[in-house]
Formats: structure tokens, sequence, C-alpha cells
């Protein structure tokens, strides 16, 4: 049996990210991430922010940028229903709930805890992000 259908009130779009940490300092643990989410168009009110981190770096006595698998998330004018990162994946999910209740089009900012900066100066690149409804 085969099923067949359309997607209705679809509005594809992109959004941009800019990470930055709390600290300067090479290397340090116990930073705080800030993810600054950007839409193109706009993000739905309860939704997932799903945010893909690149191979880190060896050698360091960690491969991850986050050290714990429920990090502490925040946001201003968000109820966080849900902050997990998977290792296996490199994934950082975000289940949120605006507390408005309306969806937004403007730039606004998550807080990860749990942070381990660079154990270089390097630039790191390769990170990816996409958000569901």
């Amino acid at each position: 049996m085969t099923y067949t259908g359309s997607l209705t009130s679809f509005e594809p779009g992109g959004l941009s990210l800019t990470l930055s940490s709390s600290s300067n300092v090479i290397g340090q643990s116990n930073a705080v991430l800030s993810i600054t989410v950007d839409p193109e168009t706009y993000m739905v009110a309860d939704g997932t922010l799903v945010v893909m981190f690149p191979e880190y770096y060896k050698d360091s006595g960690s491969d991850q940028m986050i050290g714990v698998t429920s990090p502490s998330c925040s946001a201003d004018g968000f109820d966080i229903e849900n902050c997990v990162f998977n290792s296996a994946s490199r994934s950082l999910t975000i289940v949120y709930q605006t507390v408005s209740g309306s969806s937004f089009s403007d730039a606004r900012t998550f807080l990860i805890r749990n942070f381990k900066n660079p154990v270089t100066p390097d630039e790191k690149i390769g990170f990816s992000a996409l958000s569901t409804d």
C-alpha cells in the first residue's frame, strides 16, 4: 500500500548561528557557550533546535566540547523543555517553548553550560544547525 501526500503551510528557511564562549582562556572547562540563532524567516513557538558540533580535538582528555549528557541550558523568553548532548553524533538538541506562545523571527540567544573551550587557538569550523517544529 502506498500513501501519497503533500506538505502544506511549509515555509523553508535557513538560520544563522553565532557561537561564543564566556571565557577566552584556552582549554577552560565549565564555560558558558552562547548560541545566538538568527532565523531567515521565523522559528515556531514550540520547536527543537539541533546544533551539530565538529569533531573536536584529540589527546586533550576529552573529544567533546560539551562535557555532560544533560547540560544546563537557558534562554530569556523561553522555557527549555529538554537539553541533551549526544556524544556519538556530537549533536546538542534543545526542545523549547516561547513564554509568549508566539513564533519569532528575531535573533535569540541560548546559553549552554558545561562547555569546554578548545585547547588550541585554531579556528573551529564544521558547525551546523537545524530547527524543527
